[in-house]
């Protein structure tokens, strides 16, 4: 599929059980579980629900296009990426001692602000922007309380 301005879109899939829970294409569900606990505490929202749309759309992300197909620096670029999170999430899990989502709050955000997981954080978090502020290419439906782009705004005062 592709949205109005020709980029590849794709759909978040819903799970086999039916349930609202999106299923994953590239990441495992402790890697889903583990992307949507460093994202609570990237970018803590209460009044919004993203984590489950960053997971999601970080799935979309790195499952979007089959590397066999893919070339050059595509090919290159989603195989970054994928070992990226892959590595940023095997440490998240190393530095706490077996399962990151299996700690207290407060010991996720000492690990997160560690700087050997600086270069992991700081890629999660301009996806975690991308997912929240960008045009839903790669997120099926939005949530209805998702916020106004920055940019939106400061436009309407110009």
């Amino acid at each position: 599929d592709r949205d109005v301005t020709g980029v590849q879109t794709c759909a978040l899939p819903i799970s086999p059980a039916g349930s609202a829970e999106p299923a994953c294409r590239f990441l495992s569900p402790h890697q889903a579980a583990v992307i949507e606990a460093a994202t609570r505490r990237l970018a803590p929202a209460p009044d919004i629900d993203p984590q489950k749309h960053v997971v999601a759309f970080v799935d979309c992300l790195l499952s979007v296009f089959d590397l066999t197909h893919a070339e050059g620096p595509v090919r290159q670029r989603v195989t970054d990426l994928r070992d990226q999170y892959t590595r940023g999430i095997a440490l998240l899990d190393q530095q706490a001692g077996g399962d990151f989502t299996a700690i207290p709050r407060l010991c996720q955000e000492l690990i997160m602000s560690r700087s050997q997981v600086a270069p992991f954080a700081s890629l999660l978090f301009d996806h975690i922007v991308e997912a929240i502020y960008a045009a839903p290419r790669c997120a099926g439906k939005l949530p209805r309380n998702r916020p106004k782009s920055p940019t939106r705004r400061t436009r309407a005062f110009r």
